[in-house]
């Protein structure tokens, strides 16, 4: 056989190298190094597409907070001089009608060199104008055209109008509404040389290459950093008007005045309705990374180049090392190898250890194998006694749901008439057996409630619950159930864990755990309520345990006598109890896993016996309160 091994290799390796080139090393490392360029390039061309890339990106956030800075200057200065406005509109002298006292006011105001104040009346005639000596007064050019403006700035109380040509100038009129005794009396206006624009370009610092523009609402040019005089009053292209109209913000490639082509952005009042523009020259983004990246390119390849050289000259010592390994597996094949010998290189240094460690390898797994194997049995046998578990007790909820549903049935019309019996009966001795059978039927009642929580089959009211308070007012109920032979403590989660829970039935339940915790006690013992947040990932190993997620952890325990296996498995069946006669129904614990799994929770119990018991109830965490206001908001919403 070793040697039919031997010879098949060698036949296969004569067969290879006649077949193609690639069948040896060296033609194989060959292709690798041409791979090896090949992806090499297409990685470089990718980094300085990635890098083309996020410079445009960054190309492009820079131009918006540069549009969206110069916006907000633009909205500043209008505002400083809308201020000047409302103050001068709030003049004593102008409520007072003395237009002479206010005319001087209106000169002494800070309106700068590019700006004047004009007073109008309802009728438009000019009262002041600031920018000419005191005018004598004179009606309107177009009385209709000025009653049509009267009528729009008594809606608005506050206008801005587009680009108007005046005086020689391309102007813009801030005006106000003056309203004096509560009725509209003057149109007070301040009237702007839209030069007082081009100061905010160099104030904010925009490169010099650079183009910057601000347009009006109708996408008229207000104001430009290049060539003002030749585009100030020119509209602009109806394609960026129509960009500008549609959104608030944006970044798009356009082609300058000059012919350039530009990455440009746009930011859109909201106070004044006029846009914003920057823009820069689209090569500036772009030149210096490709010339950059041109000698990574050169570098890239001369490094390639040499090591494709040196993968050549390796060759001779990975061949050597080759056949070191290939005599090893040989030997091995015919079982005669030893440990494995240095080959020169270190990778098949691996294989060969990894070779002669196989058959150890093989004989181990073999032997976990049979460990597997003996171990089978106890596993499925565990499984399956899980599995009749489970089956049993969803088999006796389903015939305790429907016994008790009957039964509740019965003991309804049995009360009904009792109690039609009781108002018919005045006989105080007949009363006494009616109140008799009254009280059995209501402990038969209690009794159908605990079933039917074992069934999950009765109305729980959810509600969020803080079960550290609940705890705190339950402790005088709880210490005077034990007595005072036993001690009670408490240990509550300062984070006041929140659950949704029936805040009742989690009160007999605590009750319950808590008489439970006691009886499995000596003489004397202590009792154990904590609380807590818990994160359960896994599925539950048993039918009562909680499913994966948060619950609200509350634990009750004692360091009594425990409980011993064989009665672990039945501690959740109806009606089965170790007390005596009389001290227990039995329905305990299997109310508390009912009423938890009816949650969404489960249960869980802990238990070694001489050592005492710990009972978890798992109940859901309650979903966050809405804070105060988004509930305002919700009602105004549903108000709507």
């Amino acid at each position: 056989m070793p040697t039919q091994l031997a010879s098949a290799i060698l036949a296969a390796r004569t067969s290879s190298r006649a077949v193609s080139p690639l069948g040896s090393l060296r033609g194989r490392l060959l292709l690798v190094t041409a791979v090896l360029v090949a992806t090499a390039v297409l990685v470089a061309w990718g980094v300085v597409h990635d890098a083309a890339q996020r410079r445009r990106a960054t190309t492009e956030q820079q131009l918006a907070a540069t549009a969206r800075a110069l916006s907000l200057a633009v909205d500043g200065e209008i505002l400083q001089r809308q201020a000047v406005l409302r103050t001068l509109a709030a003049s004593p002298a102008l409520q007072a009608g003395d237009i002479a006292a206010f005319a001087r006011q209106a000169d002494a105001s800070p309106t700068g060199a590019d700006s004047w104040i004009v007073l109008r009346d309802p009728a438009g005639h000019v009262l002041i104008d600031t920018s000419h000596p005191p005018p004598t007064v004179h009606p309107p050019s177009d009385p209709a055209f000025h009653a049509r403006r009267w009528a729009d700035l008594v809606q608005r109380k506050d206008r801005i109008s587009g680009l108007m040509l005046g005086r020689g100038h391309y102007l813009v009129h801030m005006e106000h509404l003056v309203e004096t005794n509560g009725r509209p009396a003057y149109e007070l206006s301040m009237v702007m040389q839209t030069g007082a624009l081009q100061g905010l370009f160099a104030r904010q610092g925009l490169p010099p290459r650079w183009y910057g523009g601000i347009v009006d609402a109708d996408g008229v040019m207000l104001a430009r950093n290049k060539d003002a005089a030749r585009w100030v009053g020119v509209p602009a292209p109806s394609a960026t008007i129509a960009r500008m109209r549609s959104a608030m913000a944006g970044v798009y490639e356009a082609q300058a005045r000059d012919g350039t082509q530009t990455l440009a952005a746009f930011s859109r009042s909201s106070q004044t309705g006029w846009s914003v523009m920057v823009a820069l020259p689209l090569t500036d983004a772009v030149d210096d990374l490709f010339s950059s990246s041109k000698w990574l390119l050169l570098g890239g390849a001369g490094l390639l180049i040499a090591g494709g050289g040196l993968a050549l000259w390796l060759v001779r010592g990975v061949a050597i090392a080759v056949r070191g390994l290939e005599s090893y597996a040989n030997d091995l094949g015919a079982g005669q190898a030893g440990p494995p010998q240095p080959t020169g290189l270190r990778e098949t240094d691996f294989i060969a250890a990894a070779l002669g460690a196989a058959s150890d390898r093989l004989r181990a797994r073999e032997a976990e194998m049979l460990r597997i194997h003996e171990t089978l049995e106890a596993r499925v046998h565990e499984a399956s006694a899980q599995l009749v578990q489970s089956q049993k007790i969803e088999a006796i909820g389903r015939l305790t749901g429907g016994v008790a549903h009957d039964f509740n049935n019965l003991l309804t019309a049995v009360i009904g008439n009792l109690e039609l019996l009781r108002r018919k009966i005045t006989d105080e001795r007949l009363l006494h057996f009616v109140d008799n059978a009254r009280g059995a039927a209501d402990r038969g009642a209690k009794l159908t409630a605990q079933l039917l929580a074992f069934a999950r089959k009765q109305t729980l009211t959810r509600e969020p619950i803080d079960v550290n308070a609940l705890i705190v007012d339950m402790n005088e109920l709880l210490g005077s159930s034990l007595g005072s032979a036993h001690e009670l403590q408490v240990r509550l989660d300062p984070v006041r864990p929140t659950a949704m829970a029936d805040k009742t039935q989690l009160e007999m339940i605590l009750l319950n755990l808590v008489i439970n915790a006691r009886d499995a006690l000596p003489d004397r013992g202590l009792i154990l309520i904590t609380t807590g947040l818990e994160q359960v990932d896994t599925p539950p190993a048993r039918p009562e345990n909680p499913p994966p997620g948060q619950f609200v952890r509350v634990t009750v325990s004692d360091n009594g006598m425990g409980i011993a296996p064989d009665v672990m498995e039945r501690v959740f069946e109806p009606f089965f109890t170790t007390k005596p006669v009389g001290k227990g129904s039995g329905l305990g614990l299997p109310q508390a896993l009912g009423v938890s799994q009816q949650l969404g929770g489960g249960l869980k119990i802990e238990s070694d016996v001489g050592l005492g018991t710990h009972v978890h109830i798992y109940l859901p965490v309650a979903p966050p309160a809405p804070s105060k206001g988004a509930s305002k908001s919700a009602s105004r919403a549903a108000a709507r």
